[in-house]
């Protein structure tokens, strides 16, 4: 039971009280016992509407930050907020959690304990429809926070009738239309700290690091990191695309001597149609290209670490670091061997990762399960022998999750809280919240969130290469591969 020490002893499950018409002697008894948790909402209501709060998938830092502003802000609008234990797992357990107020968990924002908890499970597609017809009879609002998975739930229990508002989470910073995820910035800060004590020791004892670092489908965190502690080379999943490819060419063609630089290395790491191809033909033909012929070459990878592993060794450097993101494990050759019998999707692949035998699992929402395959310390050895010289390996992944957010995480949790509470007040139900540019909080119509055409899950997005934010990271380390001795 993750739910805090404290509230341990007042965890019921919801639809009981529902079914037996005992809910609202629940609420009275629950306000008798303890009369400073009432939080004197300014609304007065004889019967106060109950909002659903959860949370799904991995946990993000600053989930009770969000958790306070929600509980707050449908609270100051004469509401109720029913907080369900263990995400998905508590929803199918009888909707399971406890009764809120904004007087029982004020100050909870600033800790990355999750008094709610969070799960991995999700929910089926009866599982779904079930969550949507108790949310019917029982006039239950409902607002998760979670990632696409999360989100693609939420879409599917509005296209079905329900009353949602999905607030979007994802520690990787892949959502679409969000500025920047809440718990990135935090991860962002927790990570690039170890990762510079890790930097630091390369210099130290002549070594190299190879990190691997947290995000499937986006690069994100890798090479923001990368920034902030001074990594010699970082390589992300988009680098290895067909779209990435094409934003580069892009860049370069508006004269990014960057992004030039950029295509050359990645033409010795990249596949197309199962060949290495050189900058020119890219920059012609990469448009052309069918997405599913794009792959990495990960000997291509492991040879650029060893030219920039000679060229600093020629300058009396005899240690660098090296980060990749996870998810470049997804985009290596790989032999489907299973299909979902019902929609074809691949649930099984087999891939040969340097001589190693590897395999890729999908979940039953058919999302590859890259950080079991663990790249990384595939990789290491192979660089090691490579470069001839000593190579420490470190797996970065889930350090940021449960730690104390930071300051600007936790703001932006509060606001996000407190806007789909609002929402959720005025009926405007259907949406995404994320936050938007320049701090603002904005929602998105789930209708307006690309979906998979057979999954019908949303579509996370992917760093842009041709971004400036990007390419200056870029910069930066072509800078430390052939200038400087950091």
């Amino acid at each position: 039971m993750p739910v805090a020490e404290v509230f341990k002893p007042r965890v019921v499950k919801l639809l009981d009280l529902l079914e037996s018409g005992r809910f609202k002697q629940f609420v009275t008894d629950h306000y008798k016992c303890n009369p400073r948790l009432s939080g004197l909402p300014c609304k007065q209501k004889d019967e106060p509407g109950i909002t659903l709060a959860f949370n799904s998938g991995g946990p993000a830092n600053v989930n009770d930050a969000v958790l306070e502003g929600l509980t707050n802000g449908t609270e100051n609008n004469g509401g109720l907020v029913f907080g369900i234990e263990d995400g998905c797992e508590g929803i199918v357990d009888g909707l399971r959690g406890i009764l809120l107020s904004g007087m029982q968990i004020n100050g909870i924002k600033n800790r990355g304990e999750i008094i709610l908890g969070s799960s991995r499970r999700k929910l089926t597609a009866q599982e779904i429809i079930n969550l949507k017809d108790q949310a019917l009879r029982y006039d239950l609002k409902i607002i998760g926070a979670g990632g696409d998975d999360t989100q693609s739930a939420l879409a599917a229990i509005d296209d079905a009738g329900g009353r949602v508002i999905g607030i979007g989470k994802t520690v990787d910073d892949d959502l679409p239309f969000a500025k920047m995820c809440f718990g990135h910035r935090t991860a962002i800060d927790i990570i690039s700290k170890l990762m510079v004590i890790y930097v630091r020791e390369t210099r130290v004892n002549g070594r190299n690091l190879l990190a691997e670092v947290m995000g499937r489908k986006s690069g994100s965190l890798t090479f923001r990191v990368g920034k902030i502690a001074g990594i010699t080379r970082t390589f992300i999943p988009e680098e290895f695309t067909q779209q990435g490819l094409q934003q580069l060419v892009a860049a370069a063609q508006r004269g990014a001597l960057i992004a030039h630089h950029l295509l050359l290395d990645l033409s010795h790491a990249t596949l197309i149609d199962g060949q290495n191809r050189t900058v020119d033909w890219i920059m012609h033909n990469i448009g052309q290209v069918d997405p599913e012929a794009v792959k990495i070459d990960y000997r291509g990878v492991v040879g650029i670490m060893h030219d920039i592993s000679q060229s600093r060794a020629s300058r009396g450097i005899n240690y660098n670091s090296f980060a990749i993101a996870e998810g470049i494990a997804e985009r290596g050759p790989a032999k489907i061997v299973e299909k979902d019998l019902n929609t074809q999707r691949p649930t099984l692949w087999e891939m040969d990762i340097l001589g190693t035998k590897a395999v890729l699992k999908a979940d039953r929402h058919f999302t590859p399960e890259v950080g079991k395959v663990q790249i990384g310390h595939i990789m290491a050895p192979i660089i090691q022998q490579t470069i001839g010289r000593p190579v420490f390996f470190e797996r970065l992944t889930y350090e940021g999750r449960c730690a104390d957010g930071a300051s600007e995480d936790i703001m932006v949790g509060l606001d996000l809280g407190m806007y789909a509470s609002n929402l959720a007040a005025q009926g405007s139900f259907g949406q995404m919240v994320v936050e938007g540019d320049n701090r603002t909080i904005i929602s998105v119509p789930f209708s307006q969130l690309e979906r998979d055409c057979v999954t019908k899950k949303i579509i996370p997005r992917n760093v842009k290469l041709d971004s400036q934010e990007y390419l200056l990271a870029m910069q930066f380390q072509h800078f430390l591969q052939h200038n400087a001795g950091f």
